[in-house]
């Protein structure tokens, strides 16, 4: 339905409850013309783009995938376009060069977050409970900064963290080998395994994979991504939909709450046997940051307890999911490319053997599989249009007028599946990233951990365990498609693209 005839159709009704003065027809009319003139009322000076219609906005129109719906668009109404959620009115930044300048020249003012519903906390500048995520201004810089000095210390991104992080692989590598006989689906010990790691950083401790309460709680992460309603639903139109999507709200906020729970008693815990100073881990070093907070009065109020559950909530949930569904994407490709998995392979039997673990330090001498995780990542777009961003001020940016406070989607899809820079995107081909000399050559335009400001702080530890599972997985097994599985080479799209469930044969490789 366009939205002339809607229009049309509110008209009608408001000439009806004239006539008849129902008071449904006028709340009707009333509803009908308020979202029609929102989204008529377009601001001066913001770049064109599809209207949608009253009430929903271009919501009913768009597909699971919204990163290749906006590369649609964009070749309709520019690299930056608008559209509208509900009555919001937001822009996206479809190409690399206006993410970039975005991002990096304007960081500052693209550094924010937009907030709908929740109430805004007059001491942290942002909606509440959302500490590294969704908060702006300083609370989020001062959560940012103490998270980033503290992953630093622990070694996150150098080789001191690699022992750990091997030791685990080790725990990995066996319980897989123990499934060598069987097709099996890799992900739940592939997500406990990655789990781990930022256990171990956040909390001290590593866990079981047989653990009941462990394997609830990957279930709960694994539920919560698939339920989770869309960004832009949650930003602009969730007051709708928690009437009308009953179920999926209760399933995000009962996994959620579990999650959220596991967190609150382990830093509890930690609580009563904290030693002052103490840096063991992320809850240590948390405490401590609070102490010295308290005593110096340096932004106090910033470093309570809930923000401390808040944080360890999304790291542990960040951590968890989008290494995992990367290297997920990984061990797909390499069943859809054995061609590619030998070549990978014979490149860790060159460098690194069979004999000992693969280590970062090898990467330097790893062009073709450093390619190949690179094109995983970019093939796959795990987050296919990245957290949502606000403008802090209003700008004017590439010929627009962006007001203050409006939501800025950032495509990331669409660069990565750009033809210009990247030709045939849609096919798997590592040897895009390799030039003539036979070496690596990263591309600028893949940015599956977004730029800026507010780019994902996990990325150093993320890099690190994806060359590290990689490796280890192909330097130990080869993987085989079983018999008969028909392989499809695109997954399910909301808040993460996920691969479709599959199993595999994992060949232990003899010496």
């Amino acid at each position: 339905m366009s939205l002339d005839v809607l229009l049309a159709g509110g008209g009608v009704l408001l000439s009806l409850s004239v006539l008849y003065g129902s008071w449904t027809i006028k709340l009707l009319s009333l509803i009908i013309g308020y979202f029609a003139w929102s989204q008529l009322k377009r601001p001066a000076g913001t770049p064109p783009g599809p209207r949608g219609v009253p009430v929903f906005g271009y919501l009913p129109f768009m597909p699971d995938n919204r990163g290749a719906e906006f590369q649609k668009l964009a070749k309709k109404y520019g690299q930056i376009f608008s559209w509208y959620v509900a009555e919001k009115l937001c822009i996206v930044l479809n190409d690399y060069t206006s993410i970039r300048k975005a991002l990096i020249d304007h960081g500052e003012v693209f550094s924010g977050r937009p907030y709908a519903l929740g109430r805004r906390d007059p001491v942290k500048k942002g909606p509440t409970g959302t500490a590294l995520l969704m908060a702006e201004g300083p609370f989020w810089r001062e959560h940012r900064r103490f998270a980033l000095s503290t992953f630093r210390e622990y070694g996150i991104g150098k080789s001191s963290i690699e022992p750990a992080i091997q030791n685990e692989i080790e725990y990995f590598i066996q319980a897989v080998k123990d499934k060598e006989r069987k097709a099996f689906d890799i992900s739940d010990l592939l997500g406990m395994s990655v789990c781990n790691n930022i256990c171990i950083l956040e909390f001290g401790k590593r866990f079981e994979y047989h653990e009941k309460f462990f394997v609830e709680l990957k279930q709960a992460v694994d539920e919560t991504t698939l339920h989770a309603i869309p960004q832009d639903t949650r930003t602009g139109f969730i007051r709708y939909l928690k009437y009308l999507l009953p179920f999926t709200r209760n399933v995000v906020q009962t996994q959620s709450k579990r999650i959220k729970d596991f967190c609150v008693e382990i830093a509890e815990q930690h609580l009563k046997d904290y030693q002052p100073g103490s840096k063991g881990d992320y809850i240590d070093a948390y405490y401590t940051e609070k102490e010295e907070r308290e005593r110096t009065k340096k932004f106090a109020e910033f470093f309570d307890y809930d923000s401390l559950h808040e944080n360890l909530n999304i790291l542990f949930f960040a951590g968890t999911e989008t290494t995992t569904t990367t290297l997920r994407w990984g061990l797909l490709y390499m069943l859809m490319h054995p061609d590619i998995q030998r070549k990978v392979q014979r490149e860790i039997d060159d460098v690194v053997g069979r004999q000992r673990l693969p280590s970062v330090n090898d990467r330097l001498q790893m062009p073709y599989t450093e390619a190949t995780l690179l094109e995983v990542s970019r093939r796959a777009t795990i987050v296919t249009t990245n957290l949502v961003h606000s403008t802090m001020e209003d700008i004017d940016f590439e010929g627009f007028h962006i007001p203050k406070g409006t939501t800025i989607y950032t495509n990331l899809w669409g660069v990565h599946h750009d033809e210009k820079l990247f030709p045939d995107p849609f096919s798997f081909r590592p040897e895009r990233f390799i030039n003539e000399r036979d070496q690596f050559v990263k591309h600028e335009a893949v940015i599956p951990f977004s730029l800026g400001k507010r780019f994902c702080l996990g990325e150093p530890l993320a890099r690190m365990e994806l060359f590290l599972y990689f490796t280890s997985m192909l330097q130990k097994f080869t993987f085989v498609n079983p018999e008969g599985q028909v392989l499809p080479d695109d997954g399910t799209y909301g808040n993460v693209h996920h691969p479709p469930h599959y199993k595999l044969h994992a060949v232990y490789r003899t010496e």
